[in-house]
């Protein structure tokens, strides 16, 4: 017996008249097409990626909404840090550079409860009215109802 090639093989559809007429087949069976049926994208299983990447993309927008939500505190915790040391060196005039703030906090996600550390270059007018370049460094923390404890503000020359 030789073998058929996918292309002379018989369908389901070639068979159907003759599955029926031998009581095999109900006459039901014969309405359903063969081959599939939908838009190509749809039988080549591509819906299957899409269908992930969005849900990838939902899952990571829901997932980060807390941190999205809830800004965090390290703009406020640099003017908060200036400003007590402009009162530290009142009545002299100082000017920041750019601050490094580092954080180790107890609650990420509400940023309540958290440690900062802000440092950076700050000029300052000596008792002779020169500027002189130090190095500025806060250590506060954001309480959770809020409000911010600065226990530590240095200046160095």
């Amino acid at each position: 017996m030789t073998e058929l090639s996918p292309i002379d093989r018989p369908t389901r559809d070639d068979l159907a008249p003759v599955l029926q007429q031998m009581g095999e087949l109900p006459d039901s069976a014969a309405l359903v097409p063969a081959s599939p049926v939908g838009p190509p994208w749809l039988r080549s299983g591509r819906w299957l990626w899409i269908t992930a990447a969005v849900v990838v993309v939902v899952v990571a927008l829901v997932g980060s909404a807390p941190y999205l939500m809830v800004p965090l505190h390290k703009d406020e915790a640099v003017e908060r840090c200036q400003g007590a040391i402009k009162e530290k060196l009142r009545p002299s005039l100082a000017k920041f550079g750019k601050a490094t703030v580092t954080r180790d906090g107890s609650d990420p996600g509400l940023d309540l409860g958290s440690y900062y550390k802000v440092s950076g270059p700050v000029e300052v007018q000596n008792g002779s009215g020169t500027m002189v370049r130090g190095e500025y460094l806060c250590t506060m923390s954001r309480e959770p109802n809020g409000s911010w404890v600065i226990p530590t503000t240095t200046v160095t020359y």
